[in-house]
């Protein structure tokens, strides 16, 4: 069974392992017949997973040698119409998309627009970093890598929304760094958002149209957008749906700077081929051979623990450019998953077998996705196989939304009205906190929420509205700070964060 190891801080690995790409066939054909005799039974056995983890629709599509043997769709795209999943529905793919940044990179080393051993700062106007030494010794190879040691800066993305990536660059001045450039492996999405600001400040093109020029239409992805923009019009769009009291609702379309990936899986099954083919696509060289052995070679070990005894051949996670890598039952695998509001995706393949497997779902927070990439590949691949229903069922719950604070806590309201005003941080921005009545309110740049009375001058989050920026309610607090300047904190980092009162 796939083991759900959380992610361990490690030394960096400098070993890098070379590999040969498979020598397979265009990945744009697709086999008359998709029922693949190992698979000829699976479709039965994947519809009795997606009842059991009542997930509105799944897509999932398998490629080998260059050949898509495996296309089937389940369940809904959009509950309320009761519109059918298809193979031509899209899905969001949450942080796959990193894959598609690294691929890009791996264009525009090529051309020489970009080098990967450069500092971000000689490619994006007004970065500077409030460390020196990420000053002096941060490359675009260490972004690519997960081990900058930039600072976990999501909080300040999520809740202090900016209209583009390029505007996040003055906010780094704010903060120092996590470890040592190159010495500590940390999964952190301003890596590659960083990445994307890279690309767009060196070609003065946007993310959507590098994305749609250099690898969808190269690669025959012709079903698959870059705009979230595109996706909310398209007829082929799969709503967003997640998990709230035993129940399945919509929620918000998350919007990450309107620049995003939205795909079928059989779309994303010929990704994978590219990279397996060496970045070969019909004899057009997409990405360079050299750069895609090193984007699926273990660049840093990320958990280099022994087995569990739960999977005890499942062993050493690492990561490359943009890509998991990790050993199992004596394969070599390359993976990633995604999450976000409203979907789940995972796809992995065996560049030594020519093995791809691709699995999408409109449920938030779902593990469906790597239990039905794992079964598969474990059948085509002649290992041991799990039991279907063995597997776990694990759907994280989204926040129930609450439009009345007072009715969540017998606690009194604890807040004076000289605790009213605007809080502000630096790299973040300013929070308002607004007595009305019986209720506190907090008013972010990302939306308004009621404060939930907890303990002493403790404060939890609720909202009426869908939030759009992935935000799990349940984990953020607010604490008033009894200090000889008024202050709050609030833990949108890895340590709670110290607004000081401006007015």
């Amino acid at each position: 069974m796939m083991s759900q190891r959380g992610k361990r801080l490690a030394l960096l690995a400098l070993s890098i392992l070379t590999l040969a790409p498979a020598c397979i066939s265009s990945p744009r054909e697709i086999a008359d017949d998709t029922s693949d005799v190992a698979l000829s039974d699976m479709s039965p056995v994947i519809v009795s997973l997606v009842e059991r983890y009542d997930a509105p629709g799944l897509s999932v599509a398998v490629i080998r040698d260059g050949e898509i043997i495996f296309s089937e769709a389940y369940g809904s795209r959009d509950i309320e119409t009761d519109a059918p999943v298809t193979t031509d529905t899209q899905f969001a793919i949450g942080s796959i998309v990193k894959s598609f940044t690294s691929g890009l990179v791996g264009t525009l080393q090529a051309d020489g627009t970009i080098d990967i051993d450069a500092s971000p700062i000689a490619y994006v106007p007004g970065l500077v970093f409030g460390d020196d030494e990420l000053s002096a010794d941060l490359k675009l190879h260490h972004l690519l890598t997960q081990t900058s040691g930039l600072p976990v800066m999501d909080g300040s993305a999520a809740f202090f929304p900016a209209a583009t990536q390029a505007d996040l660059a003055p906010r780094f001045a704010a903060f120092g760094k996590s470890c040592r450039v190159g010495d500590c492996w940390s999964y952190n999405n301003m890596n590659f958002i960083l990445l994307d600001m890279v690309a767009e400040s060196a070609t003065r093109q946007s993310k959507s149209d590098l994305i749609k020029t250099r690898l969808l239409e190269p690669i025959g992805m012709t079903g698959t957008v870059s705009s979230t923009a595109e996706f909310l019009a398209s007829a082929n769009a799969a709503k967003p749906y997640g998990r709230s009291g035993g129940r399945t609702v919509p929620v918000a379309q998350e919007y990450l700077f309107g620049e995003h990936i939205y795909a079928t899986a059989d779309d994303m099954a010929r990704w994978l081929a590219m990279w397996m083919n060496a970045g070969d696509v019909d004899g057009h060289q997409v990405i360079p051979t050299d750069y895609v052995t090193q984007a699926i070679s273990m660049q840093a070990i990320s958990d280099g623990a022994p087995p569990q005894a739960s999977d005890p051949h499942v062993h050493l996670f690492g990561y490359g450019y943009g890509w998991m890598v990790k050993s199992m039952d004596g394969n070599y695998v390359v993976n990633h998953g995604g999450n976000e509001n409203g979907f789940s995706a995972h796809v992995l393949f065996v560049p030594a077998s020519g093995l791809g497997i691709v699995a999408l779902t409109n449920q938030q927070g779902s593990i469906l996705p790597n239990i039905v990439t794992d079964m598969l590949a474990r059948r085509l691949l002649n290992l041991a196989e799990t039991p279907a229903d063995t597997y776990p069922v694990r759907v994280t719950e989204i926040t129930p939304l609450r439009a009345d604070a007072s009715t969540l806590s017998g606690s009194p309201i604890s807040i004076t009205k000289a605790q009213e005003g605007a809080y502000a941080a630096p790299g973040y921005g300013v929070v308002r906190i607004r007595l009305t009545g019986e209720t506190v309110s907090l008013e972010t740049p990302l939306a308004n929420f009621a404060l939930v009375p907890l303990e002493n001058s403790t404060f939890g989050l609720a909202t009426d509205a869908p939030v759009s920026a992935g935000v799990n309610l349940e984990y953020f607090q607010v604490a008033f700070l009894d200090r000889e300047s008024p202050a709050l904190s609030l833990n949108i980092a890895p340590e709670p964060v110290i607004f000081q009162k401006i007015d």
